[in-house]
């Protein structure tokens, strides 16, 4: 990979920006015409939300298997839920929904085995939220944006999560868009966690990724996506 764009969407996150105000009102449908340039080959998604409804179903499940939840709160669950978490039809369902929500509350859940809350202390020691540290203070430097090209005057303060965008969540499901582009004869390169695939999917297990898998492991997504590219067994 000799070359690397880097795009920050949707628009008026990161360094992206708008001449008008309106232009950052976006959602998924409009952020992702606005990159679909980019994907006339294939396409390479971490960690993607397909479908709260099967995410949200499928959370249980994970949990039990990665040992947050005991085989008796599962076995609760199976019977009272009938493999329905998102919407519970009854009181017992609700209740052991709750018990679940607050035993997975107790960890990361960007990454299971990381400690909890430690963004939230004053001078973050951890190897992985130092760099957040860090960041802030790298990305707001003159000599840092002269660097990437950023156009003064279009973007203030940067900031590595901005929770007050006017994004709309306007796709309950993204699946038809898979089905659509893998039967069309796109690659796709899905990695996280999946039970079946196929349709030109690719699927890969990064071991020890968190929510952001080369967050935390790039050598390993590096060399993931560069054999991806090259076409070769990953």
């Amino acid at each position: 990979m000799a070359s690397i764009i880097f795009l920050d969407s949707p628009v008026c996150s990161g360094f992206s920006y708008a001449r008008d105000p309106k232009g950052c009102d976006v959602g998924d449908y409009s952020s992702s015409l606005q990159v679909q340039r980019f994907l006339n080959k294939g396409y390479l998604i971490g960690n993607p939300i397909t479908d709260p409804k099967f995410e949200k179903n499928f959370q249980v499940q994970g949990a039990h298997g990665f040992g947050i939840i005991s085989d008796q709160i599962y076995e609760a669950a199976m019977k009272n839920c009938k493999g329905n978490y998102v919407k519970p039809a009854n009181q017992l369902c609700a209740e052991v929904l709750e018990t679940i929500d607050n035993l997975i509350s107790e960890i990361t859940d960007a990454h299971v085995l990381y400690k909890k809350c430690v963004v939230a202390t004053p001078k973050p020691i951890d190897d992985a939220t130092y760099g957040y540290y860090l960041a802030y203070f790298w990305m707001n430097n003159r000599m840092t944006r002269d660097a990437l090209g950023i156009k003064g005057g279009t973007v203030g303060e940067w900031v590595r999560c901005k929770k007050e965008l006017p994004y709309t969540q306007d796709m309950p499901s993204s699946i038809p868009y898979h089905l659509n582009l893998t039967t069309r004869g796109y690659r796709a390169l899905v990695y996280r966690f999946t039970i079946t695939y196929a349709n030109n999917l690719t699927f890969a297990t990064v071991k020890g990724g968190g929510h952001t898998a080369p967050e935390y492991q790039p050598e390993e997504c590096f060399a993931m996506a560069q054999r991806w590219l090259d076409n070769k067994p990953l």
